[in-house]
């Protein structure tokens, strides 16, 4: 009896244990993951904040896609300041992701507007290894 009791406890215990984990994973999750309607109708979610830049959020649209906007979305027809550079998803962490844009030199380009409809085309010219900085 004593060991089916001591038994019992652990399997207990193991599964309040599992259930903590959890939550803790989905409370991480929750607080890293908002979802963002916009007038296009594109489900993008915010991934993470870049500590080091400010203003600056990742975004992304399938998963393929990295985008990083700055005070980006306006309405309508509206232009969207942005920032885009295509990544693997893989690559989100922070550190990598800046490591990835310094390997590949990718060059800034200051005051460049682009339409919403062009930055979330399916069309991957606008995304290959672009970076564009709305200053």
């Amino acid at each position: 009896n004593n060991n089916n009791n001591n038994n019992n406890n652990n399997n207990n215990n193991n599964n309040n244990n599992n259930n903590n984990n959890n939550n803790n994973n989905n409370n991480n999750n929750n607080t890293n993951t908002i979802t963002i309607l916009n007038f296009y109708n594109i489900n993008i979610k915010l991934i993470k904040v870049i500590k080091n830049y400010k203003d600056y959020s990742y975004f992304y649209k399938s998963l393929n896609k990295l985008v990083l906007y700055k005070d980006g979305f306006t309405a309508l027809s509206s232009f969207l300041k942005v920032i885009i550079i295509k990544l693997n998803l893989e690559v989100l962490l922070v550190d990598k992701a800046i490591n990835m844009t310094k390997k590949y030199k990718i060059k800034r380009i200051r005051k460049n507007l682009i339409f919403k409809s062009k930055i979330f085309s399916n069309s991957f010219k606008y995304f290959k290894y672009i970076l564009k900085v709305a200053c």
